[in-house]
């Protein structure tokens, strides 16, 4: 690049910035001295005083019309803490018991059904035992009933009762005893409806004797009719004596009163076959009538059992303490094996960490009346780099409705929770929360602008000050 040649004590401009025809603004100095005529263009004071003017109305312009035109949001700031949403969940035990097993420590991170503590199980084992064989005992009882209720020939035990006696002793024994009394039972029955059936079937001989030996009687009534009507011919010519007709209806007379007494007997056998039919009868009924009430009184037993013995089973089952749902150990109270636990005494607590964290913030009551659910936060969490965890968008889910007091501090407060944006928090990676972690909340409770916020106060303090006495 060429230059041109600088006088003595200067220096001289390249040609290229020589040649550059300047804006009117920036005319050269006049008042110049000949030998610094290349830096005229520089020691135009007036002119740079022009645009420096120019420069500083524009700024004050913008900046006056940002003030006033741009709303700038106005909120509560707040200090809290990262909490699940349904709190900690106190692990209780109904009965309590002594400790066989802890099966975790302070700070586990446990699954849902996961075991956390194994209580001593011989005494609800033994409840639970006896319990179901009392169970299994009434409906091998009530197998039979129904065996006899529906007179069938052989009794039907449940499936659950055979397989037990299989290796169970004693239940095989009673079981064996119901089949025995099934079939005494239906043996005595068998043998009075017997007695029954043989003293109809004797009645009905009788019948058919009696009918016979009438039929016997007609017949010979028929033929001394006969006779007796020869006799009266007889008579009547006067060649037959009267003694003879009196003796055929002396003979007449015993036949009818003979056919009459049969006729009545067969009266009073068939009624006494009817009543033996009806003890037949009144037998079965009575069977099954007093089976059904035994039954009847069998299943409310078996119903009173089958929930003895759900009770029994959630208790051998509550031996073993499980977690209910995913989570952290915390406030483990117990450490002792062979420790007793008492009924509904915390054993520990367990922090959800499957539950969606939000902010537990503190709210001053001066701000509280401008705190509602739905609006907008920004959260700042504390613990991390705000390069690296920078504030987060959230939203107020919570306000209490009334004011708690800190227990240390003795200050007042209203507590809120907000939720974190999930989208927010899924754009950070391998962010681990904690609940605990302390966070800053900034709730935007409205929007201002610059120039609100700069003379507000102004306005207020005027306000007051025509108002004062």
């Amino acid at each position: 690049m060429s230059t041109v040649p600088a006088p003595s004590g200067g220096f001289r401009l390249p040609a290229v910035l020589r040649d550059i025809k300047l804006p009117v603004l920036f005319q050269p100095a006049t008042d110049v001295a000949p030998e610094h005529s290349d830096l005229a263009p520089y020691l135009n004071t007036k002119s740079y005083v022009r645009v420096a003017g120019w420069v500083g109305l524009l700024t004050v312009g913008s900046v006056l019309l940002w003030s006033v035109a741009v709303p700038l949001a106005k909120g509560a700031i707040a200090h809290g803490t990262i909490s699940v949403q349904s709190q900690r969940k106190t692990i209780q035990h109904l009965e309590g018991g002594v400790i066989r097993e802890i099966l975790v420590q302070e700070g586990s991170v446990v699954k849902a059904g996961q075991p956390l503590m194994v209580l001593d199980k011989t005494q609800a084992e033994a409840s639970s035992e006896i319990v179901g064989n009392q169970l299994l005992a009434s409906r091998s009882y009530e197998a039979r009933l129904i065996a006899q209720r529906d007179d069938s020939n052989t009794v039907t035990f449940p499936d659950e009762v055979l397989e037990r006696a299989k290796t169970d002793p004693k239940l095989a024994e009673l079981v064996e005893g119901q089949r025995r009394a099934f079939e005494a039972n239906r043996n005595t029955i068998a043998g009075k409806r017997k007695i029954y059936e043989e003293q109809v079937e004797q009645q009905q001989q009788q019948i058919v004797s009696l009918t016979a030996q009438n039929k016997s009687l007609a017949e010979q009534r028929r033929y001394i009719d006969e006779e007796v009507k020869g006799v009266k011919f007889l008579l009547d010519q006067g060649l037959e004596r009267l003694p003879r007709m009196l003796a055929l209806q002396r003979n007449q007379s015993a036949l009818d009163g003979q056919m009459a007494s049969n006729t009545a007997d067969m009266g009073r056998i068939r009624q006494a076959m009817n009543e033996t039919r009806l003890k037949i009868t009144d037998l079965n009924n009575t069977y099954r009538d007093q089976a059904s009430e035994e039954l009847r009184q069998v299943q409310d037993k078996i119903a009173e059992l089958r929930e003895r013995s759900r009770a029994a089973d959630s208790v051998l089952g509550r031996t073993t303490v499980t977690a209910p749902l995913d989570g952290i150990v915390m406030n483990l109270k117990y450490h002792t094996i062979g420790g007793t636990v008492q009924p509904y005494a915390p054993i520990m607590e367990m922090v959800p960490t499957s539950d969606d964290l939000v902010i537990t913030a503190q709210i001053s009551p001066m701000e509280i009346e401008s705190i509602e659910p739905g609006m907008d936060a920004w959260v700042t969490l504390s613990a991390f780099n705000s390069r690296r965890v920078p504030q987060m968008p959230g939203k107020v889910t919570e306000v209490s409705p009334d004011r708690f007091e800190d227990q240390r501090t003795g200050a007042a407060y209203y507590q809120a929770q907000v939720r974190i944006d999930k989208e927010a928090l899924s754009k950070i990676p391998n962010l681990k929360l904690f609940p605990g972690m302390p966070a800053e909340v900034k709730i935007v409770t409205g929007y201002r602008t610059a120039w609100d916020y700069f003379f507000q106060p102004v306005h207020d303090s005027f306000n007051k000050a025509f108002v004062a006495q």
